[in-house]
């Protein structure tokens, strides 16, 4: 997979929202931001 559909993207960021600013920093990203696009790179990478 080269491109991540928009509706996965939309997906990843609900999921983000979900988990919450406080828990995506204490498992080590910046920002929600940092974690979608680890998510997404992983997803992109696996394929």
């Amino acid at each position: 997979m080269t491109e991540v559909p928009e509706t996965l993207r939309v997906k990843i960021h609900k999921i983000a929202t979900e988990i919450g600013k406080a828990t995506i920093v204490a498992m080590g990203y910046a920002s929600i931001a940092a974690f979608e696009e680890e998510i997404i790179t992983l997803i992109t990478r696996t394929n």
